[in-house]
């Protein structure tokens, strides 16, 4: 992921940390946050769903993302998962990144 990120935008970054998130699109589980870090990047994993998007919230905007893709965006804006009335498992690759 840090070689597609360094040749696309030509940014160096390290991983200071990355976890794997569940969700499943209920309401009650959002949790807006930020991170202590230069960027942000979720990579959304497959599921077996393809007809649904995934993506984040941002400060207020959804930033709809395919399955099997990255975003990447400034650690320090608010964002969370988007709920769904829809229950279905989804999975996100997270890391926080700084600037080398």
């Amino acid at each position: 992921i840090l070689k597609v990120i360094k040749n696309n935008l030509d940014l160096d970054f390290a991983v200071i940390s990355s976890w794997v998130n569940w969700t499943n699109g209920n309401k009650k589980d959002l949790n807006w946050h930020n991170h202590s870090c230069d960027y942000a990047c979720v990579y959304y994993l497959k599921i077996p769903f393809p007809f649904f998007s995934n993506g984040t919230i941002i400060e207020d905007k959804f930033y709809k993302a395919f399955q099997n893709s990255l975003l990447l965006f400034p650690g320090r804006m608010n964002h969370t998962a988007p709920s769904s009335p829809f229950r279905f498992d989804r999975y996100t690759l997270a890391m926080n990144l700084m600037k080398r």
